[in-house]
Parts: C-alpha cells; sequence; structure tokens
C-alpha cells in the first residue's frame, strides 16, 4: 500500500515538471515572418522589409541548418536562436531549438533562398526553399 501511496505522490509532484508550454521564435518586432510549412512557396516583401525563416533544429543531436543560396539582392543573414518550449528549468537533451534567419533586402528582385538541415557528419536530411520577390 505504500508503495502505491508514494507512486501517487510522485506523480503529482513530477507532474508540474513537466509542464511546458510552447515559446514563439525569436523573431525581430515586424519582421515578415516564414514558417517551416511555407516551404515552396512565393513570398512577396517591401525592399525595406526584414524576413525571418524560422525553422527548428536540434542542435544536442549535432542537426542545423545552413544558409545554402540565395539572391543577390539579399543581405547576408544574422541568427537567432531560442528555445521551442518554456517552463523546464534547463534545455533538455534532443528537443528541439528555434534557429531564426533573419534577411534583409539590398534592391528590387526575384530569387530562391535556400537552405538545408545538416547532421554532424555532413549529411543532408532537409531541404528548405522560398522564392522571394522584392519590390
Amino acid at each position: 500500500m505504500r508503495s502505491w501511496i508514494f507512486a501517487l505522490a510522485m506523480a503529482f509532484v513530477g507532474a508540474p515538471a513537466l509542464a511546458q508550454t510552447p515559446a514563439p521564435a525569436p523573431s525581430p518586432e515586424g519582421a515578415v515572418r516564414v514558417a517551416s510549412d511555407q516551404d515552396g512557396q512565393r513570398i512577396e516583401v517591401q525592399a525595406s522589409d526584414t524576413l525571418a525563416i524560422e525553422l527548428q533544429s536540434t542542435p544536442s543531436t549535432g542537426t542545423s541548418w545552413a544558409v545554402i543560396a540565395q539572391p543577390d539582392f539579399v543581405a547576408e543573414p544574422t541568427q537567432q536562436r531560442g528555445p521551442t518550449v518554456t517552463g523546464t528549468p534547463r534545455p533538455i537533451l534532443g528537443a528541439p531549438s528555434w534557429q531564426v534567419f533573419v534577411f534583409t533586402f539590398t534592391g528590387a528582385g526575384t530569387g530562391d533562398i535556400v537552405l538545408k538541415k545538416k547532421a554532424r557528419d555532413g549529411a543532408e536530411l532537409e531541404t528548405f526553399t522560398i522564392t522571394v520577390t522584392t519590390q
């Protein structure tokens, strides 16, 4: 009987520690936000806009995204990272995190931005492509 009471008590004590809330991607305020479900789509922006591509990677297991191609009218991106969940006292091994690529534009044009997700050993796991048009 004691073991059942102890198990029940542990279940209630451990439950709050497991509570997690999804965290938004750390994109700059006012940016045109692009999510992973927009792969293959066309995005229209103004040359004065900021574009944030929000993807998830798992750094603890060695996966990360890298920009493979971008048009000449797109400046080199900056990156921002952050957790995908809140409510845990420390990062969870194997949990994904946000990897956000922030682009600005140097002029007008149309072209593809291509990112690849790679494993620690360099194997390509996934590709993300959008066609961006600036005016």
